[in-house]
């Protein structure tokens, strides 16, 4: 079945997800490295003018859930299976990844370290100064350890 993505027509197998969002599964195979590059180039974009002439649909898209895989080593005569599902594109709050997970918990955590601050001085447990110290010292004694954990997960 014919898909064309931002004016490059693909045969690709195709199939309905989800009729109220207009998206489709879309799979196909390529040959070769320029390929494989070409069309990763033009799947990484943002938004993408979809065409399905069988469904009689035109609309601004967005990939999602693009896989790309081969075996051995990428040549010019390795097949290369890609699929991914395409939906209609919306101004809605973007999708959630690690990105927007490690910014959430980082605004969640200065929240609740101004609150427990806050109760602190009011409570008359602990000056700002104080308070400030004793982060100051969590920074330095833990900062090794808070790394490997944001880098490597350990």
């Amino acid at each position: 079945m014919l898909i064309i993505l931002n004016g490059v027509k693909i045969d690709a197998d195709i199939e309905k997800v989800n009729e109220e969002q207009k998206e489709f599964e879309v799979e196909f195979e390529v040959v070769g490295e320029n390929n494989y590059n070409l069309y990763s180039a033009l799947l990484a974009n943002g938004k993408i003018e979809v065409d399905l002439p069988d469904f009689d649909l035109k609309y601004e898209g967005k990939v999602n859930n693009l896989t790309k895989s081969y075996r051995d080593t990428l040549n010019e005569n390795t097949i290369v299976n890609i699929s991914f599902k395409i939906s209609e594109f919306t101004d809605e709050a973007p999708e959630w990844n690690a990105f927007t997970g490690l910014v959430a918990t980082a605004v969640a955590n200065w929240s609740r370290t101004r609150a427990l601050a806050e109760i602190l001085k009011k409570h008359n447990l602990m000056t700002t100064d104080e308070y400030e110290t004793l982060i100051s010292d969590i920074q330095k004694s833990d900062f090794e350890e808070m790394r490997k954990f944001i880098t490597e997960g350990k």
